[in-house]
C-alpha cells in the first residue's frame, strides 16, 4: 500500500515492498511487471520525492529510466538496452500508451511521468 499522492510506502513499508524509497529506512512499493518491463508504480510527485530523498541521503549515483511505447518495442530486439532499462533504480512510465496498457493488463500504473 502506498501513501496517496506520494508513491512511497508508509512507515514500515508494505508487503512486497523493496528498498529504495526517498527516505532512509523506508521501502518503495513493489514494481509492476508490464510488457517485460518492471515499472515503479508512482506518479510525478512520488518520483520527485524519491529523487530528492536520494539527494538528501547517501548521494550515491542512481539511474532513473523513463520508458515509453517505442522503448518497450526497442527493448524486445536489443538485450543490452533491455538489461540497462531493467537495472534502473527508478523505472517510470513515460507515455500515456504505457499507462493505458497497464490498465488493460490490470497493473494500473498511476500516471505518466514525463522524462
Amino acid at each position: 500500500m502506498t501513501t496517496p499522492g506520494t508513491g512511497t510506502a508508509p512507515p514500515g513499508g508494505a508487503p512486497g515492498a523493496r528498498p529504495g524509497a526517498g527516505t532512509a529506512g523506508a521501502l518503495a512499493p513493489a514494481r509492476t511487471e508490464l510488457l517485460g518491463c518492471p515499472f515503479d508504480p508512482i506518479d510525478m510527485a512520488g518520483a520527485v520525492g524519491r529523487a530528492v530523498g536520494w539527494c538528501e541521503g547517501d548521494r550515491r549515483p542512481r539511474t532513473i529510466v523513463t520508458i515509453n511505447a517505442a522503448l518497450v518495442v526497442a527493448m524486445r530486439s536489443d538485450p543490452d538496452l533491455a538489461r540497462a532499462c531493467r537495472a534502473g533504480d527508478l523505472v517510470l512510465a513515460d507515455g500515456v500508451p504505457v499507462v493505458w496498457a497497464s490498465r488493460l493488463a490490470g497493473a494500473r500504473l498511476p500516471a505518466r511521468v514525463a522524462g
